[in-house]
């Protein structure tokens, strides 16, 4: 098991040094396979004493990397993937999962995709598009996501492929979609679920992503999906391999 600097995380006044220990932290925890029992000491470790930092060392510069992506995909009119590959860890394996979420779902040019919780930079919709051919709506509670996304998709001349939609996931109207995919930030996701649960047609595919394994420890309980609710609906599939922090689950409405 990868040796980690527990005592940095848990004790240093130095803000610098803490953040410094938190991000290498989850690089280890992104790049590295770990064993149940490692998984399970982890959590031991850290707990929710970590949220709060995630917050402030994770969550928010990560917003702001990729607002610079953004930024850098107006200008050069195209997405480079390696470049964000490289430099931003949450994407490490995202196009193959991407990839893995369309062949289960057996999405093709012939279906239309809603995507809850797009986002100012909306990389999963252009993907979805990019590997499937299928027609995107981003479904986006904040409106200057959606202005910036509207902006992005127009240089990339995406804007007739994908459509940026601003409301709440939990407000969704059913648009004969072959797939409703859920970002793992979007939440609150019972009441999303609850939602899709009372506008579906039977048979219709939602996917939704949250962390797994070790990276659990960066995420609260927002993200938290309650039986009641998943009950309701029938598991497709769990995807990929257990070696990834993020998992997405495909299910149909019953």
């Amino acid at each position: 098991m990868v040796h980690l600097h527990v005592v940095i995380v848990g004790t240093t006044t130095d803000e610098i040094e803490r953040e410094k220990a938190i991000r290498r932290l989850e690089e280890i925890i992104i790049v590295t396979r770990f064993s149940k029992l490692e998984e399970q000491k982890l959590l031991r470790v850290f707990g929710e004493d970590l949220y709060p930092y995630y917050d402030k060392y994770f969550f928010e510069p990560t917003v702001a990397v990729e607002k610079k992506f953004l930024q850098q995909t107006i200008e050069n009119k195209k997405v480079d993937l390696r470049n964000i590959q490289k430099r931003t860890l949450l994407y490490f394996k995202f196009p193959a999962l991407v990839k893995e979420e369309i062949l289960a779902a057996g999405i093709s040019k012939d279906d239309t995709v809603a995507f809850i919780g797009s986002g100012p930079f909306p990389l999963t919709a252009i993907l979805y598009n990019r590997y499937s051919g299928a027609k995107v709506h981003c479904i986006e509670k904040e409106e200057s996501s959606c202005v910036e996304s509207r902006k992005l998709l127009k240089k990339l001349g995406l804007e007739n492929e994908i459509t940026v939609i601003h409301t709440q996931g939990e407000k969704i109207r059913n648009q004969n979609y072959s797939l409703i995919s859920m970002a793992s930030q979007a939440y609150p996701k019972d009441a999303i679920l609850e939602h899709l649960l009372n506008v579906l047609a039977p048979k219709t595919k939602v996917l939704f992503r949250v962390q797994c394994g070790a990276a659990v420890i960066f995420y609260n309980g927002e993200t938290n999906i309650s039986s009641s609710i998943l009950n309701k609906f029938a598991l497709i599939k769990r995807m990929p391999r257990a070696d990834y922090t993020m998992m997405s689950l495909l299910y149909e409405v019953k």
